[in-house]
């Protein structure tokens, strides 16, 4: 899912105007036949982001906790007990008997065609976690599911519901953008310390790596921003710090490049073995600079000369279901910024850098 550290209050520092929140669309989705005052809302997959998602349905007075689900029985049992609800081991037979009307599915990404074809087939609204799935051909059979059962749906790419993106945006609206740099730095190869963190982030074979796991969001907000899709890529990467053994099989650090359609070019460096957790978007645009921090909800920067910045306490997380209850409530899928089919091409993205990482060769997508 991403390690996301915990948002951190700030002062509001804004010298451009607030903009409207999203606009509901009255166009018509399939969604569920009735929209109650409070949702019920049930969990599959009782991981630690599902703890994270759980506080976002904790803050909205609206949502109903009605079921947790996990293979692990005394996990789904712990998670009902503290959350409210009952505890199942079988997702469908929670869905037959709750009959929710959002379900949060938060499950390791082999684990997702089955929950969401259970969803589409009955027409419940489903949130999926980032990534969209394991392998590309079953990210296929998935958006074909939800292509012949139309289902409400959100994929949990989080950077894209952030405000401090969308003010970022409008300053940029209109601007031919020519360039990005961004990184990425957190802790998780350095020793002592990395041991804290599940073998899964690790395991490039299950997770994606570093590149699958956290640099994702980062690359899905580079399609966001520009507007544009992936071209070409190549990626370098090492394991100075941390060699691959044993279970550690992902880069620990690593230098993405990416080239976009509209010609922009991108710059990404990610890596393991720094000692705090940063995350810094650069952009370029004619006539304007901005210097994004992803962590701490603010940028700086200047537009046509004229010095800019902003900060603001905010939760994506809590964001991006807000979205998803609009939909839902709009019968919509306006108000998604991060549909199944836009994120398969972020996936495809991740794929192909991988695969440059252990060949080396520059790959076209």
């Amino acid at each position: 899912w991403g390690v996301y550290p915990n948002l951190t209050p700030i002062a509001l520092t804004q010298l451009i105007p607030l903009w409207l929140g999203l606009m509901m669309s009255k166009s018509k989705s399939p969604a569920p036949a009735s929209t109650p005052s409070r949702l019920k809302v049930a969990i599959i997959g009782i991981g630690g982001i599902s703890g994270t998602h759980f506080k976002s349905i904790q803050a909205l007075p609206e949502l109903e906790m009605v079921g947790s689900c996990d293979i692990v029985a005394e996990k789904a049992q712990k998670a009902a007990a503290e959350r409210g609800g009952r505890a199942y081991t079988s997702s469908e037979k929670m869905m037959d008997v709750e009959k929710p009307d959002l379900v949060m599915l938060c499950t390791p990404q082999m684990v997702r065609l089955d929950p969401i074809r259970l969803c589409a087939e009955r027409r419940i609204p489903i949130f999926i976690e980032k990534p969209p799935a394991d392998t590309l051909e079953r990210a296929k059979k998935i958006e074909g599911i939800l292509k012949k059962h139309p289902t409400l749906h959100l994929v949990g790419f989080v950077f894209r519901y952030l405000v401090m993106v969308d003010r970022a945006m409008q300053l940029l609206k209109g601007r031919k953008i020519l360039m990005l740099r961004q990184y990425y730095f957190c802790p998780m190869s350095l020793e002592p310390g990395h041991e804290k963190f599940a073998r899964f982030y690790f395991q490039k074979e299950v997770s994606g790596g570093l590149v699958g796991d956290q640099a994702i969001h980062c690359l899905d907000l580079v399609r966001y921003i520009t507007q544009s899709e992936v071209a070409e890529v190549q990626g370098f990467g090492n394991n100075i710090q941390h060699p691959k053994r044993g279970y550690f099989t992902s880069e620990e650090t690593v230098s993405l490049n990416l080239r976009m359609t509209n010609q922009v070019v991108v710059s990404h460096v990610h890596s393991w073995a720094h000692p705090q957790w940063k995350c810094e978007m650069e952009i370029l645009a004619v006539g304007a600079h901005l210097k994004l921090d992803l962590f701490n909800n603010k940028f700086e920067g200047d537009v046509d000369g004229m010095k800019v910045s902003f900060a603001q306490e905010d939760n994506g997380y809590l964001n991006e279901l807000k979205a998803l209850l609009q939909a839902i409530r709009a019968q919509s899928m306006k108000p998604v910024r991060s549909s199944y089919s836009d994120s398969v091409k972020t996936f495809a993205t991740v794929l192909a850098l991988n695969k440059s990482l252990e060949t080396g060769e520059r790959i076209t997508l």
